[in-house]
């Protein structure tokens, strides 16, 4: 608790927009529907949150306890993890629990950032198909794509391997991570790395010639929302359906307060991180039946004070209006 105060952990970490209100801060409480700052957190030593409104309180073991359904041990784990600490008086079972996990998401981001380098570097090699793909069917700027260290490769499991093995991964890591399961994640395909908690967690791959399937998602790997790192500074949050339709609300100035769900019905590992940032959410899904479906259910589901926006027109998405001229202000 002494070395992560909770103000800085719930507002870096947790995305929570706070005011500054007297000796401490005033936000959204993002464990109800709050239309109004009813969390209360003092800045003090011992420092405590309390809602208002739905009555939940206590300190920053009991906010990520409530926030993600864990157990205590889970909680402290977490928080000694953002902290750069071990948890202390763990049983020998809970000592190996965390270790071995701990081990596996630092074993995955070594071999997924691995992966995501030699994606840009193989970017730079088919700079015609990728310059193409990203400018002139996306709509989207270079200069973005290698902000977000978007990549393309178009190759086979042996070379992907070599090239892993050439960055320092060993066979056990690769196999452990799983990023070599589908060899038709290597096959003429846009590449993302999606982090989260400053890990690259998962990766993303989009086929350039709408080959199916288009969309996939490493193996063995829990979704979490694209770019949810980024909102912390905003005071709203814009969730689209793809990483592509995120890009372009990015490129159009919306970084800080888009994120992409990876489909119009969001994962129960992606709901509770939405949930908890405690702003007002807006789902601007596909423009069809589907998207709107999915935009209803998920409002419901999110449990926190949200909104359904819709695309006038025929167009279909975010990059449909980035592509016909759309710009911020609209």
């Amino acid at each position: 608790k002494r070395a992560l105060p909770i103000e800085d952990y719930v507002r870096d970490e947790r995305g929570l927009a706070l005011k500054a209100e007297g000796n401490g801060y005033k936000a959204l409480c993002p464990f109800h529907n709050d239309n109004r700052p009813s969390l209360q957190i003092d800045a003090k030593p011992g420092v405590m949150w309390y809602c208002h409104a739905c009555g939940k309180g206590g300190d920053i073991i009991s906010y990520v306890r409530e926030a993600d359904g864990l157990s205590f041990i889970e909680a402290v784990e977490l928080l000694s993890s953002v902290a750069g600490l071990q948890p202390l008086n763990l049983s020998d079972d809970e000592r190996k629990k965390y270790d071995s996990r701990t081990k596996h998401h630092a074993v995955k981001h070594k071999v997924n950032s691995a992966f995501v380098e030699y994606a840009m570097a193989e970017a730079g090699k088919h700079l015609a198909e990728f310059k193409h793909y990203i400018e002139d069917v996306r709509g989207l700027s270079l200069d973005l794509a290698k902000k977000y260290r978007v990549g393309y490769v178009d190759s086979d499991i042996p070379t992907v391997r070599k090239a892993l093995i050439d960055a320092g991964c060993t066979v056990q890591e690769i196999d452990e991570s799983m990023i070599l399961n589908d060899s038709q994640m290597f096959r003429k395909r846009i590449i993302v790395g999606v982090v989260n908690h400053k890990q690259v967690r998962f990766i993303y791959g989009r086929t350039i010639d709408d080959s199916e399937p288009r969309h996939l998602y490493q193996s063995g790997s829990e979704k979490v929302l694209f770019n949810l790192d980024r909102t912390n500074v905003a005071d709203k949050i814009i969730v689209v359906e793809s990483i592509l339709d995120a890009l372009a609300l990015i490129q159009l100035g919306f970084e800080h307060e888009t994120v992409g769900a990876m489909g119009a019905r969001m994962t129960d590992g992606q709901l509770p991180d939405l949930r908890r940032t405690g702003k007002k959410i807006w789902f601007l899904y596909d423009n069809d039946k589907p998207g709107l479906e999915g935009a209803i259910e998920m409002g419901l589901k999110v449990n926190a004070h949200h909104a359904i926006a819709r695309l006038r027109g025929k167009i279909k998405d975010p990059n449909e209006f980035l592509l016909a001229g759309g710009t911020r202000s609209e």
